[in-house]
């Protein structure tokens, strides 16, 4: 990765795909499921952000306010459901 063509903490640089390329990691295979009605209200109470890993943290300002609207939609969420 090139600092100076895909800085993290300045926004306001365009970069393109060719500067950063994605990488193919695994094909992601979602079988069709059926829900109950207290699993569907269950998985409503859930939050889910890039925080709930053990191991990678994402960088930078932008990420750090990103994180604090994750939380406060998690909690207006939790709230809207009770």
């Amino acid at each position: 990765m090139d600092d100076g063509k895909t800085p993290i903490e300045d926004a306001y640089i365009e970069s393109e795909e060719s500067d950063s390329p994605p990488i193919p990691i695994a094909p992601l295979m979602i079988p069709k499921e059926s829900f109950d009605k207290q699993l569907q209200v269950d998985m409503e109470n859930m939050a889910f952000h890039p925080w709930h890993t053990k191991e990678y943290t994402p960088l930078g300002l932008i990420n750090l306010a990103r994180k604090k609207v994750y939380d406060a939609s998690a909690m207006h969420r939790r709230a809207s459901v009770q």
